[in-house]
């Protein structure tokens, strides 16, 4: 969309889809280089990728946990937003072992006692936007939450 202003407003987006932008300035029918992208960027979204924000882990047994999501943005509002858990073991020197998922809900964000064996030294938990649209599945992560300790769970 090309406009001469400086201020636009973008209506009819897919609000489960995330789009990208980029400025140009044109003169005299000359047109500078494109800007980096703006993006990916949900609608709504103050600014890319705030809903990455990580999970907060909380033990509420010894082999239960509860998940919540402290984050204002824009995710939050979309109902049919289906949520993958998933967690992965913390390996010696801080690493991080392959993704196993946990389950999925729709909507919800907060968790509760969900059962779960995990090895020593420990867990860290990361949610998915599983059907966002116009993400890479890598891109559609939020960040890794802190450890949580195996003696705790």
């Amino acid at each position: 969309h090309r406009a001469h202003t400086d201020g636009l407003l973008v209506t009819g987006l897919d609000p489960y889809a995330a789009h990208e932008f980029r400025l140009f300035a044109e003169r005299a029918k000359v047109f500078s280089e494109p800007s980096p992208s703006l993006g990916p960027l949900l609608p709504g979204e103050l600014q890319p990728g705030g809903w990455r924000s990580p999970p907060v882990v909380v033990p509420t047994g010894p082999a239960s946990f509860s998940l919540s999501w402290p984050t204002n943005d824009a995710p939050i509002c979309r109902p049919q937003l289906q949520w993958e858990i998933s967690a992965t073991r913390i390996l010696p020197g801080n690493g991080e072992g392959p993704l196993w998922l946990l389950g999925a809900v729709q909507g919800a964000l907060d968790f509760e006692a969900m059962p779960l064996q995990c090895p020593p030294p420990g867990c860290s938990f990361r949610l998915r936007a599983a059907n966002l649209a116009g993400l890479a599945e890598s891109d559609s992560y939020t960040q890794p939450s802190a450890p949580v300790p195996s003696m705790q769970l």
